[in-house]
């Protein structure tokens, strides 16, 4: 299985494994439409660490607007060794 973050049109993330690519888009689609999220493939040989963080403006204050979630951006952690992230899609 790989390991997958598929970051929303509204902010938020969905991390999760999938089998296949047909397995990501069926577990996406639980969601919303999988074709409108940016989806980054990790792949790690032994340890994978995931840090997340509200995105803030460049007052360094997260911006939280009616109707609509803080936006999260995440990165992989220091301890995260030999890990790398592609970018896939369903098109």
């Amino acid at each position: 299985m790989k390991l997958y973050i598929a970051k929303w049109p509204n902010g938020t993330i969905s991390i999760l494994n999938a089998s296949s690519k047909k397995d990501l888009f069926f577990k996406l689609d639980e969601e919303g439409d999988p074709n409108e999220a940016e989806i980054t493939c990790l792949n790690f040989e032994d340890s994978i660490h995931i840090i997340t963080e509200f995105k803030k403006n460049e007052n360094g204050i997260v911006e939280i607007v009616d109707d609509v979630h803080p936006e999260l951006n995440w990165d992989l952690g220091e301890t995260s060794i030999d890990a790398d992230a592609k970018m896939i899609s369903f098109a």
